[in-house]
């Protein structure tokens, strides 16, 4: 089995979506963004299903931390729910 190489360049957004006050609403453009796979684990949508992947945000949303950034477009991204679980558990510890 060949290891998934990931690319030498940072990803340039294609999609460019209206202004969202609700980042949920940017499912489906980042779908298409990050070609229906998760950024993380680069499995794609088609075979977990796409209720179980969500928009994920780079910097946390958290009140705290990064609230401006909620719904700013080049802050998400396309992951499955375990890539998201496995994350915050990290960032936790």
């Amino acid at each position: 089995m060949t290891p998934f190489l990931y690319p030498k360049s940072n990803h340039q957004r294609r999609e460019r979506p209206p202004q969202y006050k609700d980042y949920r609403s940017y499912k489906p453009y980042l779908r298409r963004e990050f070609e229906k796979k998760c950024v993380y684990c680069r499995l794609p949508d088609t075979l977990k299903g796409q209720s179980s992947f969500c928009v994920e945000h780079y910097r946390p949303k958290n009140k705290k931390l990064f609230p401006q950034l909620e719904c700013v477009y080049s802050n998400l991204f396309y992951a499955c729910s375990c890539c998201v679980s496995f994350r915050q558990a990290c960032m936790k510890s």
